[in-house]
């Protein structure tokens, strides 16, 4: 087994068809991909381009098929492609951005847009001889960020804003965390069972260490529905529609939300809604309002 495989190949149909000019599509061989990742391991899949969107589309569902969480990416290159001068193909098969896909076998709370970047800033200071002159946070960042017809035709949302660099302690410095969730292609069935929908939010409420006041809960009709549930540090909710397979859930805190919390309340989401997708942003607010330590009633004494 193996922490991280990577498959540096892809479809070429403007060659001759063999093993090295197109790449199997059955699940039987990316279920043998799957079993060569180590637990807790990662697959990065080159995928194309711009230029082939129904094929990076085909690969993208085969993913999220076998394996436990995918992550589309994009980025740059200073190379042109195809390599062959004179080609008379130029744009129909390759078009900037070059697109991947981050794949993990088992873990489907992970989210590599949620990084502790204390390393990387060590890293810098010590002032080592290996120079990161292009990579930085924000540029990670944005290779989970699809062109915006790509985001419209697969459904997929930008990282959230903050998801880069972000410490702990810059955090600890804002009044209002907000953790904002997309869950899609859900089970029919669960979003539009009510008492459900008031149990998941309890168990994020405990996940987030969150003081429960009381809940309200309605059905509509003919389906979906709105939960509501109100702790001492602000609320957490929940809207469904179960036609489209789809809810949004919300959990606004003035106490910290860790990104191992966030992962959690991810992982959970997903296991209850029984959802193909989670997508989520974080967000902070009321930076400099706090200047208390003191915590009453989930609420800061001093602002």
């Amino acid at each position: 087994h193996f922490d991280l495989v990577v498959v540096n190949t892809c479809q070429q149909p403007w060659l001759k068809a063999s093993r090295t000019t197109r790449m199997p599509t059955t699940r039987r061989f990316y279920r043998q991909l799957r079993a060569l990742v180590a637990p807790g391991g990662l697959l990065v899949q080159e995928a194309g381009s711009a230029g082939m969107p129904q094929e990076f589309a085909r690969t993208l569902a085969m993913h999220r098929e076998v394996f436990a969480r995918t992550w589309p990416m994009s980025f740059g290159s200073l190379t042109r492609h195809p390599f062959k001068n004179g080609d008379e193909f130029d744009g129909q098969y390759f078009r900037p951005p070059r697109l991947a896909l981050l794949t993990s076998g088992d873990d489907s709370s992970l989210n590599p847009t949620e990084v502790d970047w204390k390393h990387w800033r060590s890293f810098r200071e010590r002032g080592s001889d290996y120079r990161l002159r292009y990579y930085h946070p924000t540029l990670h960042r944005t290779l989970f960020v699809l062109p915006a017809e790509l985001q419209s035709s697969l459904a997929e949302s930008r990282p959230a804003a903050q998801s880069g660099g972000q410490s702990e302690e810059e955090e600890g410095l804002h009044l209002v965390h907000t953790f904002t969730v997309e869950a899609r292609n859900c089970s029919e069935g669960t979003l539009n069972d009510l008492p459900l929908a008031g149990d998941l939010l309890r168990s994020m409420a405990t996940l987030g260490d969150l003081t429960e006041l009381g809940a309200l809960n309605h059905s509509f009709e003919p389906q979906g529905l709105t939960a509501l549930l109100l702790v001492s540090e602000s609320h957490l909710s929940i809207h469904t529609w179960p036609e489209l397979g789809y809810a949004v859930l919300d959990v606004v805190s003035c106490k910290a939300l860790p990104l191992g919390v966030r992962n959690k309340l991810e992982a959970e989401i997903q296991r209850q809604l029984q959802c193909g997708t989670v997508l989520s942003q974080f967000s902070l607010r009321g930076k400099g309002l706090v200047q208390g330590e003191e915590i009453n009633g989930g609420r800061r004494e001093e602002l």
